[in-house]
């Protein structure tokens, strides 16, 4: 069942808790697979489309699973949660200093899209044979859930602190859980939407004065996120709804701060719906030897900056 975990409440007075969202980017320092890489390697046979071809590479990524699998999803999930469940893939990855390091910044959460567990196994390289013991929800469900996880997470001790790690896309452990498609993509944020109608009926007939987070949402919508090695792709339409929700939020909120690369351009259409909004942009950059950008370089300018408060670049 996992241990049940209750949160501290806050209120419009107190400290935002500090949130970290974070994508595949510090995984492609350690030479995981692109989202391009991962639909060529899912391409099921019946596929009609040549995957190279330039006119697929401008599909939403939602749809493009759909194409490359030729709907068939769920079979696929389960190819994907196997190979994530190798504890060789980890190992090539050694001790995963990065997130090592992203993991010593203070923040009360972090939640990742990805179905990976770098987060896990850099704080316990025995975490695929230990995942049970860490695992953990609120009082928001009974047991740890089996799709669109609102409320199950893992808890971990790390450095005297204990970290609390979110896949709000699903994770390998459970393939029933992946969201991978548009048709998973729009059932997880009825499940969102769902939640949040429900949630604060309280609070806005001011019952209560404070915000006790029961599920990942109220972190990402009370609290100061910041976007990390995640590029925000028009496509991620269940991420920018949440966005949109949290703009929308009628009580005090916590603050939104994309982490982009200097050196790739910002889409104008994504700066556009960036600002609209109201995140903040922040750009950061590190110039390896050969000219190109030293992602790991540039990551651990990152941290440092969120280790000093994030006041300025």
């Amino acid at each position: 069942m996992g241990q049940v975990v209750e949160y501290p409440a806050f209120g419009k007075d107190d400290k935002r808790p500090r949130v970290l969202l974070a994508g595949n980017g510090m995984c492609r320092c350690y030479n995981s697979r692109s989202w391009e890489s991962l639909l060529a390697s899912i391409k099921w046979n019946e596929c009609k489309v040549d995957l190279t071809s330039e006119e697929f590479k401008n599909v939403p990524f939602p749809i493009g699973a759909i194409i490359a699998t030729d709907d068939h999803v769920d079979e696929v999930c389960g190819v994907i949660a196997r190979d994530l469940m190798q504890e060789s893939y980890y190992m090539a990855k050694g001790e995963l200093a990065l997130f090592r390091e992203m993991l010593a910044v203070d923040f009360d959460a972090v939640i990742t899209t990805n179905y990976s567990y770098e987060f896990e196994y850099a704080m316990d390289s025995k975490f695929l044979k230990k995942s049970n013991k860490y695992a953990a929800h609120t009082d928001g469900c009974a047991r740890k859930e089996v799709c669109y996880p609102l409320y199950s997470f893992y808890r971990m001790p790390y450095n005297g602190q204990l970290k609390d790690i979110w896949h709000i896309h699903g994770e390998a452990k459970n393939k029933s859980s992946i969201v991978l498609g548009q048709y998973y993509y729009i059932n997880s944020i009825s499940k969102w939407r769902s939640y949040l109608k429900d949630a604060y009926t309280k609070y806005y007939k001011k019952e209560e004065d404070k915000i006790r987070p029961k599920s990942w949402l109220e972190y990402f919508i009370f609290g100061d996120v910041y976007i990390v090695g995640f590029g925000m792709d028009l496509s991620e339409i269940d991420l920018w709804w949440l966005l949109n929700r949290k703009k929308r939020e009628e009580l005090p909120h916590g603050k939104t701060v994309f982490i982009k690369d200097a050196n790739e351009e910002l889409d104008m259409m994504k700066r556009s719906m960036l600002e609209v909004m109201d995140v903040e942009i922040r750009e950061f950059f590190c110039e390896g030897t050969d000219g190109k950008t030293d992602y790991q370089g540039l990551y651990r300018k990152i941290i440092e900056w969120l280790k000093d408060g994030a006041v300025s670049v």
